[in-house]
């Protein structure tokens, strides 16, 4: 896209900005993608932000740890101001899972084998069985279903974001540390915005 990361940096300030159809699009920031701008706060203090907190997505497994890890993270952002509300989203990782592999099977799957003819033997046994499963997904599900799945899941992720006025914060975001960074600036930029 550029050759240097100045230029992809002008590149990128021309395409940032919240768009309406899209809930992860972030609010627009002037001078975000300037040099003097080190470290930018995307989004300022946290009090009075909304976070929807959802710790399994649907019925993904967490371990114990995780979990406990991830609400001493909530009890931070509560602690810095947040408002923090659990939520639940009726997914199921199976659903996930075959959604995304039929998107993969469909796009990034045949890419991928086009890109490796004539050199399987150097990949990783995981990427062949990345590959493996793409196919597979491709030749069980039609490329309309999986669009239609992939559709409605976010249709349901931003009806959850906009009722709530909220951005979901799962589990799987958490790590080790968090709960002290998430007082500096730099933890506040990783932050999603609050909605419109």
């Amino acid at each position: 896209m550029a050759r240097t990361v100045a230029d992809a940096a002008l590149l990128a300030g021309v395409m940032v900005g919240r768009h309406p159809g899209d809930h992860t699009s972030l609010a627009d920031r002037p001078g975000l993608w300037r040099e003097e701008a080190a470290a930018p706060d995307l989004f300022g203090p946290l009090a009075g932000k909304r976070i929807a907190l959802s710790i399994r997505l649907g019925n993904y497994l967490v371990a114990p740890d995780v979990e406990a890890n991830t609400r001493s993270v909530a009890a931070a952002l509560r602690e810095a101001g947040a408002l923090v509300e659990e939520i639940e989203l009726h997914w199921t990782s199976e659903e996930i899972s075959r959604t995304m592999f039929t998107h993969f099977g469909y796009l990034l799957g045949p890419a991928m084998e086009d890109e490796t003819v004539g050199s399987e033997e150097l990949l990783a046994p995981y990427t062949r069985r990345f590959m493996a499963d793409a196919r597979k997904a491709a030749e069980s599900h039609r490329f309309l279903d999986g669009v239609r799945a992939e559709t409605r899941i976010q249709a349901e992720l931003a009806a959850s974001i906009i009722d709530a006025r909220s951005w979901p914060f799962p589990a799987v975001w958490q790590t080790a540390g968090f709960r002290q960074a998430c007082r500096s600036s730099a933890t506040r930029s990783m932050m999603p915005p609050s909605s419109p």
